[in-house]
């Protein structure tokens, strides 16, 4: 419990994230992986390879920029940084450990920021409706970056609509239909943003969801992969168990993600 309260406090974000919880579940993540560290290894592997792969596909090596690159644990750092002039990662907390991490790489630097450019919205003061606000925004950091030649979003896209619709919800002011309307909207207009970039792009994400009850029954499947309007078809996929047994009460979760490049 300290080390998690140590973390908590020596995080860097933007007010909306810490007001959203999302530094807690930075923190939350962190801890789950110290706890199932073996469960997520091949994950994690599978994930630094792909990224390393689809980067060396790139003809100019200016800037590579990794969206939601979280505590860099699926992130190849030194091989980018031997690979790029510069490497900015990009996410909206930056724990203390992570910090310490990137100190070793002179070229690596860490942005926070909200890719979605939403975050504040939900949490706007006095706002009539929200909910339309949010779907008037178009992401466009990074954008005018003329030296950003590879550009990869990282097991970010589903967690995008976790907290606005959440918080949203939370308000009682909108169906969960028109929320879940929203969860969409948030996941593919972060591919879209993806696509606008005249980079070499990478996308690993999650495809499918899935919990096993102790009878190896899958329950509480959840397919993503045709909501997201992906432009091209996913090159790899692989398993990742999230929760192995002994996790959650609930039973075991699994993911099916995917990696796509174009």
């Amino acid at each position: 419990m300290l080390r998690e309260i140590y973390e908590w406090l020596g995080a860097s974000t933007i007010p909306a994230a810490r007001q959203l919880g999302l530094v807690t579940a930075a923190v939350a993540i962190n801890q789950r992986h110290r706890r199932c560290r073996d469960a997520w290894a091949p994950h994690l592997r599978r994930t630094r390879e792909f990224i390393e792969e689809a980067a060396a596909g790139c003809v100019s090596r200016r800037t590579a920029l990794l969206l939601g690159a979280g505590a860099c644990l699926d992130i190849p750092l030194a091989a980018l940084s031997r690979r790029f002039d510069r490497v900015v990662l990009v996410d909206v907390v930056l724990l203390r450990g992570t910090r310490a991490l990137i100190k070793a790489f002179p070229n690596v630097e860490y942005q926070l920021h909200d890719v979605s450019e939403t975050l504040a919205l939900v949490q706007a003061p006095g706002a009539s409706d929200p909910l339309q606000t949010i779907r008037a925004v178009e992401a466009s950091r990074f954008l005018d970056d003329a030296t950003v030649d590879f550009v990869a979003s990282v097991n970010l896209v589903s967690q995008l609509p976790l907290m606005p619709m959440r918080k949203l919800l939370q308000s009682g002011q909108y169906a969960p239909a028109a929320i879940n309307q929203l969860g969409v909207w948030l996941m593919r207009q972060h591919v879209a943003y993806l696509n606008r970039f005249p980079a070499r792009r990478a996308l690993i994400y999650d495809a499918e969801m899935w919990r096993e009850n102790r009878l190896g029954e899958r329950e509480e499947v959840v397919e993503l992969r045709g909501t997201l309007g992906l432009p091209v078809p996913a090159a790899q996929s692989w398993e990742w168990c999230v929760a192995p047994p002994g996790e959650d009460k609930k039973g075991t979760m699994t993911h099916l993600v995917e990696a796509a490049v174009w």
